[in-house]
C-alpha cells in the first residue's frame, strides 16, 4: 500500500541520518525528502571525520529491482530525492561498489532535486541554499543495465539557488540517462562542480550504449563560477545522445569553466588510439541532435577549453554546430581557445554530420580565426 505523502521524510534537527538499502516507490509525495538539515559543528579534532547531515546509498527510489536484476517502475508522484535547505549530505558512495549504488528512476518529477527553502524553518531564518552536498554512484533515469523506459518525468538532477555542491566523483560518477527533461540543470547559485558523469551514455562493461535525455545534457542558467569537467581525465564528463544540445550556457551565466569533456563522442583521442572506421561509425550514435555546446546572448566570461594543458574538449558527431552562439556573428564567437590534439593547430572541433568540420580558435589578440577542413581529415 503506497504512502499518501513522502516515502521517507527527514526534518530539521535530525542529523547524521543513514538511509540505506531501501525500496521507496509508489508514494504520493517525494520518495526521500530531507528538509532544513545541517550537521552540528561541535569542537572537532583534525582527525575526526567530516560531519554529515545524511547518507543515502544503495536505495531504489521510484523502482523495485526484480529477480532478474532489472528495475520495475513504481513511481513516486514528486521527485525521487529532494534536499531542501540541506548541507553536507552524501548521496551515493565515493567508491563504485555496485550494491551501494542508488537507482533513482521513473519518478513523476525530477530524479534528484537540490533546492533552497521550499519548506518552512522553525527558526524563521532564511535558508541560504543547499550546499556542500556530494552526489556520486547513482543511476538517474535508468538502472545498472541501462534499461530504457525508466526516465524521470522532469530533469535528471536539478539544482536551484544552491552552491558548492559536487555532482560526480573521479572514482564513481553518476549515470544520468533517459530522463524526460534535461540531464542536469543548474539555476542560480554557483561554484558547483560536475565531474566524471555519463549523461545520456550508459556503460556496458568496456563499451557504452546511448540513452539520451529528451532535452539537453547540461543546462546552466543565471549561475556563476561552476566547473564542468577537469584537466584530470578521470573527471571528464561524457555527454551524448541528447535530442537537444550537449551543453547550454544561458541567460546571465558567467565564469563557467568547461574543460576536457567528451560531447557527442566517447572516443577521447582518435589519432593516438588508432580508432578503426567501424569504431568511428559506432561512435556517431552518441551525437547530440541539435548541437554540441550552445552559449546564448547574455552569458559572459565563460571558458570552453582554455590554455591550461589538457583542458580542451572533444566535440564531435553532433547534428548541428558543435559549438556556437544564438547571436549570428560570422566567424566571431564567444568561445575561447580549446586545444585539440587530433588535428593540426588548436581549436574546438564542431563535427557536423555530412558537412565540413570547423576549427575555431581565439588567439591572444582577441580576434577569432575560422578554418574549415574536410571531416574525413579530422578523423584521420
Amino acid at each position: 500500500m503506497p504512502n499518501g505523502g513522502d516515502g521517507i521524510h527527514v526534518l530539521e534537527g535530525a542529523v547524521n541520518t543513514t538511509i540505506r538499502g531501501n525500496s521507496v516507490g509508489g508514494n504520493g509525495g517525494h520518495g526521500i525528502n530531507i528538509e532544513n538539515v545541517e550537521p552540528v559543528f561541535l569542537q572537532r579534532r583534525p582527525t575526526d571525520p567530516a560531519p554529515i547531515s545524511a547518507s543515502i546509498a544503495g536505495n531504489s527510489v521510484g523502482v523495485f529491482i526484480g529477480p532478474d536484476g532489472h528495475a520495475l517502475p513504481v513511481p513516486n508522484l514528486k521527485a525521487g530525492i529532494q534536499l531542501d535547505c540541506v548541507s553536507f549530505a552524501v548521496i551515493g558512495v565515493t567508491m563504485a561498489y555496485q550494491n551501494l549504488a542508488n537507482i533513482v528512476a521513473a519518478n513523476r518529477e525530477a530524479g534528484l532535486r537540490i533546492v533552497r527553502n521550499l519548506g518552512v524553518r522553525t527558526d524563521a531564518i532564511p535558508c541560504p541554499g543547499s550546499s556542500f552536498n556530494v552526489i556520486s554512484n547513482t543511476f538517474i533515469g535508468t538502472d545498472a543495465n541501462g534499461t530504457p523506459g525508466l526516465g524521470n518525468a522532469g530533469n535528471g538532477i536539478e539544482i536551484v539557488g544552491s552552491s558548492d555542491n559536487v555532482i560526480g566523483d573521479a572514482n564513481a560518477g553518476n549515470v544520468i540517462a533517459g530522463n524526460e527533461g534535461n540531464g542536469l540543470k543548474i539555476e542560480g547559485g554557483g561554484t558547483n562542480r560536475i565531474f566524471a558523469n555519463k549523461i545520456g551514455i550508459v556503460p556496458q562493461g568496456e563499451n557504452f550504449s546511448a540513452l539520451g535525455n529528451a532535452l539537453n545534457g547540461i543546462v546552466i542558467s543565471d549561475s556563476a563560477d561552476n566547473q564542468v569537467g577537469d584537466t584530470d581525465d578521470a573527471k571528464s564528463n561524457l555527454i551524448g545522445a541528447m535530442n537537444g544540445y550537449g551543453m547550454v550556457l544561458e541567460s546571465v551565466t558567467q565564469l563557467v569553466k568547461v574543460r576536457n569533456n567528451l560531447i557527442g563522442t566517447v572516443i577521447r583521442n582518435v589519432r593516438v588510439r588508432r580508432v578503426t572506421p567501424t569504431q568511428l561509425i559506432a561512435d556517431t550514435q552518441f551525437g547530440n541532435g541539435t548541437g554540441g555546446v550552445l552559449i546564448t546572448l547574455g552569458a559572459t566570461r565563460n571558458v570552453t577549453g582554455g590554455t591550461i594543458p589538457n583542458s580542451g574538449n572533444r566535440i564531435a558527431n553532433n547534428g548541428g554546430p558543435g559549438s556556437g552562439s544564438t547571436r549570428p556573428r560570422g566567424c566571431t564567437t564567444t568561445l575561447t581557445r580549446t586545444p585539440f590534439s587530433t588535428t593540426q593547430g588548436s581549436g574546438s572541433i564542431s563535427a557536423w554530420r555530412g558537412r565540413p568540420t570547423t576549427i575555431r580558435t581565439t588567439p591572444t589578440m582577441g580576434r577569432t580565426i575560422c578554418k574549415t577542413i574536410r571531416r574525413s581529415r579530422a578523423f584521420r
